[in-house]
């Protein structure tokens, strides 16, 4: 098997910044070297980085020190595998033993995901995580009138949990799966994700929602024209409107609010010296958090909790007929979703880094006066 598919089980060429296990280290002195090479590793000197969490190091060094030989690393190397442009030509590629180039066995589409496995992954588990979440509270509020109701608020709090929890299984060890463009920015400030990558995820996470929007809507579109034909009541279902009695400043402290609290649990699940769960707990952790934030904070605002989730069905229900003046008019899906959320996260960030966090790669614990030159 590793002969036909030598890139099976290798190490990745760059760290991986997951929300499904612990985050790697990246030394501050490397962070401007590690952004203009997005991600690659730099293991000069004794600053290196690691891209792995210890447990798999360990690991690949005993097996270094049986003297076992990984076929698949010197496949790799013999070929290059995805080193070629995508769709270069492959067919008849052999070596002088006689063993063809493993990609030449590949289609075209399998080169291109071979050469853009985070976008597309990032793509899939937040599209299948918006969608879950917002179909579960389709289900809830179009049978809230009807003599057999589905669940209550608290279903669809746990339907938003478990589709997060989900959405982390499915991509959390290709993308990270972060489907919240403020986990990507507050990473990208805090923990060395290189902004290049932290742009294209914010692109990608709303698109992604866009689609998981339109899917639910597509799916439960004759119930809705039957429950509300003139789409003015059941909006509240795809995205987030603070009650009419909740002031500005009290919606967006929500948010702010809900950014933080996601964010220092974040950093606390990747940090390493912390107190880090076991192997796969940091997705049903996460999980269980989404599902306490909607419960708590939900009340005031919905709790958008990601700006991706809220914009991505909002544009699908403005498409879809909904002309309700809270759609655009006042203002809330920037400064709740978008600047309370991003801005909680990154203060979140600064809250943990300040009192429990030691690493160097956090702005917050190195030394302006020597870093000037990373920026």
């Amino acid at each position: 098997y590793r002969e036909q598919n030598p890139w099976h089980d290798q190490p990745k060429d760059r760290p991986l910044f997951s929300l499904g296990e612990p985050l790697p280290r990246i030394a501050s002195q490397r962070k401007h070297n590690q952004e203009k090479t997005q991600g690659e590793l730099d293991s000069e000197g004794s600053d290196e980085t690691l891209s792995e969490p210890p447990q798999k190091t360990t690991t690949q060094s005993q097996r270094r020190q049986l003297g076992e030989q990984d076929e698949g690393t010197d496949m790799a190397r013999r070929f290059q595998i995805d080193a070629d442009t995508v769709g270069g030509q492959r067919e008849g590629d052999a070596v002088e033993d006689g063993r063809v180039d493993p990609n030449a066995m590949r289609n075209k589409w399998a080169r291109i995901r071979a050469k853009y496995p985070e976008p597309l992954a990032e793509f899939l588990c937040t599209a299948m995580s918006v969608f879950l979440g917002l179909t579960g509270t389709l289900s809830v509020n179009l049978s809230q009138n009807q003599s057999q109701q589905y669940g209550s608020y608290e279903t669809a709090c746990w339907a938003w949990g478990l589709a997060f929890m989900f959405g982390i299984y499915l991509g959390g060890g290709v993308s990270g799966a972060h489907m919240n463009p403020a986990i990507s920015i507050s990473l990208s400030v805090f923990r060395g994700f290189p902004w290049r990558r932290c742009c294209l995820y914010i692109a990608v996470q709303t698109v992604a929602a866009l689609a998981g929007g339109a899917l639910a809507y597509a799916l439960y579109a004759d119930a809705i024209r039957n429950v509300d034909p003139a789409l003015t009541e059941t909006y509240t279902s795809f995205f987030t409107v603070p009650k009419p009695w909740v002031s500005p400043a009290t919606a967006f402290f929500t948010e702010f609010l809900c950014g933080a609290v996601i964010m220092i649990a974040v950093l606390s699940l990747g940090d390493d010296q912390n107190n880090p769960p076991g192997a796969g707990m940091h997705a049903f952790i996460l999980g269980l958090l989404v599902t306490v934030l909607k419960m708590t904070l939900g009340y005031n605002t919905g709790a958008a909790l990601s700006p991706a989730s809220d914009l991505g069905p909002r544009l699908v229900a403005y498409a879809a007929g909904y002309r309700i003046e809270a759609l655009w008019a006042s203002g809330w899906w920037f400064y709740g979703p978008w600047a309370g959320t991003v801005s909680g996260a990154v203060i979140g960030c600064c809250l943990y880094d300040a009192v429990v966090f030691v690493g160097s790669e956090s702005p917050i614990n190195y030394r302006w006066s020597e870093e000037k030159h990373v920026w």
